[in-house]
């Protein structure tokens, strides 16, 4: 990863993509894993890794936000 770009990994993906075009990134990649995200769930899409590639673009690897559903008593 370059010197001068946040790391931003841990980040929702959207505060991701801001931090990484303010300090000057030009291309940004994203390769999802995990499955697929269901239609009309609210969960947020979290960057779970970043690097740089060759061609001076940052791929960032994201994956949907994740949560065990909550017992009831």
């Amino acid at each position: 990863m370059s010197a001068d770009l946040p790391d931003a990994t841990g980040y929702p993906l959207e505060r991701a993509r801001e931090m990484l075009l303010s300090a000057g990134c030009g291309a940004i990649s994203l390769v999802r894993v995990g499955p697929a995200e269901e239609k009309g769930r609210e969960r947020r899409t979290m960057v779970v890794r970043q690097r740089c590639r060759d061609d001076g673009a940052v791929e960032l690897t994201v994956a949907a936000e994740w949560r065990t559903p909550r017992r009831e008593g």
